[in-house]
């Protein structure tokens, strides 16, 4: 197999392959009929094997990785770089896969496989499984939203904002989807070989990050090396003894079907209990939260801008104390904690004993491709008895639309009263080039 240039010429092999792939992938779109962009496929080789067979891939894979990746040389993955850009311009995906948890009360490493299935089409259509029974799903379309509990038998309803839907879709490709196939970050993978998955000739890419004490976690895409497609991907938790157990796979990826699958329609099932609420699509809006005693916080939302600053909601409560602020606030790339970003706050309101706010953070070194390298942040909130952080994933959505996008998410977020109305997309770039703040 014959390694990428190293040095300069890697660096300038990269830059033809870059220049290449933007020319290139619009027109390979255009070349191809709808038929032919759906490349949804069983990956039946992939189906759960016996115990046996599990163990010895385990142990395949804390010697040096699979049996068709043996003595190959890994490469600069080069062509992973374009993967997450040709997802993100799809108009619809339907995934199917498996995650692993332990079984309750079994014995150790023991566990359960539970199917999953994600169909997404933009602007607001979704149909997702959730939990652990794959009969129990939610779907929407923009005006209303169901979420069926099958083991329950019972369902939820009711109205849904069209901007709701269309956050929860791109919520559901961009982390659920692309990164789950790519993770945080596409340009650290290496190739490491290449297989056929149910016919399909496939680069093999990996990439691989440390844990706490010793554990790590591995990475692996297949790569369509015809249309540079993914095909599948999955995810492995090892531990520092080298023995290794899958966490999550995606076992086959349709892209821009011609036609929506035959899945549950925005109705309730015949027979099921009906709760009728008004607070459908109000969790879209949560990212994250957390506590330390008294001291609550939640991330609601964070919007990637132009120049690599984020926009992020997020509000905090403290019950002993109702009008105190957190100390500190600090946001960084999720693996570069160095590399703090500026903090412009922009409005904030007491609601109830709550601190809302809307905050832009920007690079402080004026580095604009540090979201090319990390698509995940940490915020670092300091409170009275310590400083909690959580990660955080911005949502990135086309300029045309993320000017209005900013200001519909700015109005459903913060609860009224608020003593100023929305930034837009023009004045939050003001404030990164400025360096200005509005507060």
């Amino acid at each position: 197999m014959t390694r990428q240039p190293t040095g300069d010429n890697a660096r300038k092999a990269h830059e033809r392959f870059r220049r290449h792939d933007e020319r290139t992938f619009m027109v390979k779109l255009r070349r191809q009929q709808p038929d032919a962009t759906s490349v949804e496929r069983s990956h039946r080789n992939f189906k759960s094997a016996p115990a046996w067979v599990s163990a010895i891939l385990v142990i395949c894979a804390g010697g040096g990785l699979w049996f068709f990746m043996s003595g190959v040389d890994p490469q600069q993955a080069y062509g992973v770089v374009g993967v997450r850009d040709t997802l993100m311009q799809c108009k619809n995906m339907r995934v199917k896969g498996r995650r692993y948890q332990p079984v309750p009360g079994g014995a150790p490493g023991e566990l359960r496989e539970i199917p999953f299935e994600w169909y997404v089409e933009r602007p607001g259509f979704y149909w997702i499984t959730t939990g652990d029974d794959p009969g129990s799903y939610a779907v929407g379309d923009g005006s209303r939203h169901v979420d069926v509990n099958a083991t329950t038998n019972t369902a939820t309803t009711g109205r849904e904002s069209p901007f709701t839907a269309e956050v929860r879709v791109e919520r559901i490709i961009q982390r659920l989807i692309v990164g789950g196939v790519l993770g945080d970050s596409p340009g650290e993978h290496v190739k490491i070989g290449v297989d056929t998955v149910n016919s399909v000739k496939a680069d093999v890419y990996e990439k691989r990050f440390q844990r706490q004490h010793g554990a790590y976690t591995r990475r692996v895409v297949w790569v369509d090396r015809v249309s540079g497609l993914p095909v599948a991907a999955a995810t492995y938790h090892g531990e520092k003894n080298g023995h290794e157990r899958p966490f999550f796979r995606i076992d086959s990826i349709g892209l821009n079907l011609t036609k929506r699958p035959n899945l549950a329609t925005v109705t309730v099932p015949v027979g099921f209990q009906v709760e009728q609420t008004d607070n459908i699509g109000k969790d879209v809006h949560s990212i994250s939260s957390g506590h330390i005693g008294d001291e609550r916080f939640e991330f609601r939302m964070a919007l990637l801008i132009d120049h690599g600053a984020v926009l992020v909601c997020w509000h905090y409560q403290d019950d002993a104390d109702k009008q105190t602020a957190p100390n500190e606030i600090v946001f960084s790339p999720t693996g570069a904690p160095d590399r703090a970003f500026e903090h412009h706050p922009l409005r904030r309101t007491w609601i109830n004993g709550r601190y809302w706010n809307w905050s832009l953070f920007a690079p402080g070194d004026g580095d604009e491709s540090l979201y090319e390298h990390h698509e995940s942040f940490r915020l670092h909130v300091g409170m009275r008895k310590a400083t909690s952080s959580s990660s955080v994933t911005p949502l990135r959505f086309e300029r045309a639309r993320l000017a209005d996008v900013i200001l519909q998410a700015q109005s459903s977020t913060v609860p009224p009263p608020v003593s100023n109305e929305p930034n837009s997309l023009e004045e939050l770039m003001a404030i990164v080039s400025g360096g200005r703040q509005l507060l």
